[in-house]
């Protein structure tokens, strides 16, 4: 290393460097500033070494800077170096969470259309967070055996933390669609993707939740969203956000249920009770009073549905998929 120092000051009093823009650049994007905008690269034999320049030919080795932009230069090196694979164990150690936010998509970018490969080993959920979906694998003991497989960040971050945060939500009316979508959900769908269904209220309590969602991400970025309503509101919500919007294959549930109660066993078509003005009110009233014989199950009445649309819901589960699934 002796001599390799002599060989930098020497490089230096000859000013034998070169701007090192391709690390400044890199480097700045991680920090989002420009502090190591000065670094230098010198030559010797077929390495490069980096240094900010001071006065008076004084300088700073790369090795002399801080620990976490040590790192960044050594890792931009092995990147830049043809290197096949490249294991990086707890970087979070070296880096602080706003850098780690931003290491992902930076190193990504340089990599790609490359044979390098980038293989990171963390425990830091700043860092995990902005990782592709598919690109986060979880080591974990199961029954006397250990195994490695690609997790949902909400997975990890629940398992490893006790964090119950989701990785996807759907929010709709009520628990009648709550329950619709479950069905459709077990019936259909193995979701890669933890998730939430969440009933919020009415047409306006939809409206309000998605924008508020828009603005300040309560349940994350705006397509990790769906709103899902009665195919009746559809044309009413002047929701215009980003957030996908689904609706049920028929204008109401309980109103379909109601209307096609000849297909409903004999004692069940026939069940005594008061009826409301409106036939809305009497097929939520008819829904609850079949549901309370346990004689049915909501399960059986959502597959009349589904059955009696069958186009419409497999449109449906097609989206439900879409968000729920690694594509």
């Amino acid at each position: 290393m002796g001599s390799t120092i002599n060989e930098i000051r020497t490089n230096i009093a000859a000013s034998q460097y070169e701007e090192a823009s391709e690390l400044v650049n890199f480097l700045s994007r991680i920090y989002s500033d420009h502090k190591l905008s000065d670094l230098k690269v010198t030559k010797i034999g077929k390495f490069s070494f980096y240094f900010v320049l001071l006065d008076n030919d004084y300088y700073i080795r790369e090795d002399h800077l801080s620990s976490g932009e040590y790192f960044l230069i050594q890792l931009y090196r092995l990147i830049t170096s043809g290197a096949s694979l490249i294991l990086i164990d707890e970087l979070d150690l070296a880096l602080d969470a706003a850098a780690q936010v931003k290491l992902y998509s930076t190193i990504k970018e340089i990599v790609s259309g490359s044979s390098t490969r980038v293989i990171l080993f963390s425990h830091s959920l700043a860092f995990m967070s902005t990782v592709d979906d598919g690109g986060l694998y979880y080591l974990e003991n199961g029954t006397g055996s250990t195994y490695l497989e690609a997790r949902s960040f909400g997975y990890v971050k629940s398992d490893l933390y006790g964090f119950h945060g989701k990785d996807r939500y759907i929010i709709t009316e009520d628990d009648v669609l709550v329950g619709f979508l479950n069905y459709l959900i077990r019936k259909h769908i193995s979701p890669f993707f933890e998730y939430e269904i969440i009933p919020v209220g009415g047409l306006a309590q939809i409206e309000s939740m998605g924008r508020k969602n828009d603005a300040h991400q309560i349940f994350g970025d705006s397509e990790k969203l769906i709103i899902f309503v009665d195919k009746d509101i559809v044309e009413k919500l002047k929701y215009a956000g980003p957030s996908k919007v689904l609706h049920s294959p028929v204008d109401d549930i309980e109103l379909f249920i109601w209307r096609n109660k000849s297909k409903l066993p004999a004692d069940l078509r026939n069940l005594s009770f008061k009826h409301a003005e409106k036939e809305k009110a009497t097929a939520k009233t008819f829904w609850k009073k079949i549901i309370r014989t346990e004689s049915i199950s909501s399960d059986e009445l959502f597959e009349i549905v589904a059955s009696e649309n069958q186009t419409e819901t497999e449109e449906l589960v097609f989206e439900l998929k879409g968000h729920l699934c690694l594509s």
